[in-house]
């Protein structure tokens, strides 16, 4: 599949994931990164999997979308992918056999799985091939940005074969660190911090001018209640079941709740049914309304209607089974609407009270320690009641997000691919040959591209 790079050759690149234009998958979430790095002179083919008739399509200049049948022609729940990974890794790997991959059909330098589903799938084509595999991953083995917490030691497991096997592996952030490597194992010479990035533009304070009339009239919330915002995942540990709890001792603490809105990306009539009932045993169901982003547009109207994002899963290592995907935090911010979240139990550091919320790397919030409904509650009114306090921990989320642009993401990201450019796949640092391993140094949040201090 790989031809060689060479000097004078732009790199080319195949980036992968199972989760369709339907999961805010290759159209909506890599396809930024992917312009971006076509601008930086990489060639770009974003591979993924069909939700309906296969298709073929450019995007920009240097980047193509290329969906691959595997499994039913129809969105498929994230819980459900791990069965189609064979499937689709035996799709990518005809391809390659053919040669009928890369811009030029003369095949990838580098092969980056953007999760674990895409990991599992590619990672033998990678090895049969001898193409450099970087992996997105964290340890739970999703996509980087939710923590570890809790996780079945299976998916630990998963995270840590993976990890062992590829060329490279990308962490959202330091605070992964611990986890990825105490617990996961995953070789510290081939861990890479390359910071997520998000679109300032679409995701902006200013939405609220247009946005806000319109959605408060079909959420039926009167402008004088705030909003509070929660994705909505697959089971009681997503996290929606504990915002709901917490808004009923909010309501027990200040007399009334702000109007809580569940954020699905696709509507689950068993879903809003369980979570209702909820709602109805707490007392509050009159105060909890049920929303479908739907488009990236649509959540960038949620989210700047919102007062806050309650983010109950960052450190609990749930899968980002919802519209939020990787980055809720990150959207977040760049909509100035703060985030309420969990303190990731792997990282001793998280939990110190003396530790500021919102460091160079962290998305600028309040952090709650554990589940209780009330230590939440109080961590939302504190906020409601202080609008001072409110206002200026929107700015300091804005102004966090604006430097974390696809632009830089991508920049990073062409380090790594050149340093492992030329190391096999399922190889460690010393079966490779010598001028091909990837450097021993980690990027950390404040180390630029060429690995300076930035």
């Amino acid at each position: 599949m790989r031809s060689g790079a060479g000097r004078g050759r732009r790199l080319r690149v195949a980036m992968v994931t199972l989760r369709g234009p339907s999961r805010s998958g290759a159209g909506e979430l890599l396809g930024p990164l992917a312009v971006e790095l076509a601008g930086r002179g990489v060639e770009v083919e974003v591979l993924t999997r069909a939700e309906g008739d296969p298709v073929v399509r450019r995007v920009g200049q240097g980047v193509v979308v290329r969906e691959l049948a595997a499994g039913p022609a129809q969105p498929v729940p994230a819980d459900d992918l791990l069965v189609i990974t064979d499937e689709f890794g035996e799709a990518v790997a005809r391809l390659g056999r053919a040669g009928a991959v890369g811009l030029d059909g003369s095949g990838f330098d580098v092969i980056h799985a953007h999760d674990r589903d895409a990991g599992l799938a590619v990672l033998p084509v990678a090895i049969e091939l001898g193409v450099p595999l970087v992996l997105s991953i964290d340890a739970t083995g999703d996509a980087p940005g939710r923590g570890a917490g809790d996780a079945p030691p299976h998916a630990v497991r998963i995270a840590g074969f993976l990890a062992a096997q590829a060329s490279a592996v990308i962490a959202a952030s330091a605070g992964e660190l611990p986890a990825l490597l105490d617990r996961a194992g995953a070789p510290a010479d081939r861990v890479w911090v390359v910071p997520p990035g998000v679109d300032t533009a679409l995701f902006h304070p200013d939405r609220v001018r247009t946005a806000e009339d319109a959605l408060r009239d079909e959420l039926d919330a009167p402008h004088e209640r705030p909003i509070l915002l929660v994705p909505e995942g697959a089971g009681p540990a997503d996290g929606a079941e504990l915002a709901v709890r917490a808004l009923a001792e909010l309501h027990s603490l200040r007399g009334w709740a702000p109007v809580l809105v569940i954020v699905a990306e696709t509507p689950s009539a068993a879903r809003t049914a369980q979570l209702t009932a909820v709602a109805r045993a707490a007392g509050v169901d009159a105060d909890v309304r049920f929303a479908t982003a739907g488009s990236r547009e649509r959540l960038a109207d949620l989210l700047s209607c919102a007062a806050l994002l309650i983010d109950p899963c960052s450190g609990e290592g749930s899968s980002p089974d919802g519209p939020f995907a990787a980055a809720p935090a990150l959207e977040s911010a760049a909509s100035g609407t703060p985030v309420v979240r969990a303190v990731d139990p792997l990282d001793p550091a998280d939990a110190d009270p003396a530790r500021p919320a919102g460091g160079p790397d962290e998305v600028p919030g309040v952090r709650v320690t554990g589940r209780d409904p009330r230590d939440w509650a109080r961590a939302l009114a504190g906020l409601l009641d202080d609008q001072v306090a409110l206002d200026a921990l929107s700015s300091a989320a804005r102004r966090h997000a604006e430097g974390r642009t696809w632009a830089a993401t991508a920049a990073a990201l062409i380090g790594v691919y050149a340093a492992v450019a030329g190391r096999p796949s399922g190889t460690g640092p010393d079966e490779a040959d010598s001028g091909d391993a990837a450097s021993s140094d980690t990027l950390s949040d404040d180390t630029g591209p060429d690995g300076t201090d930035s």
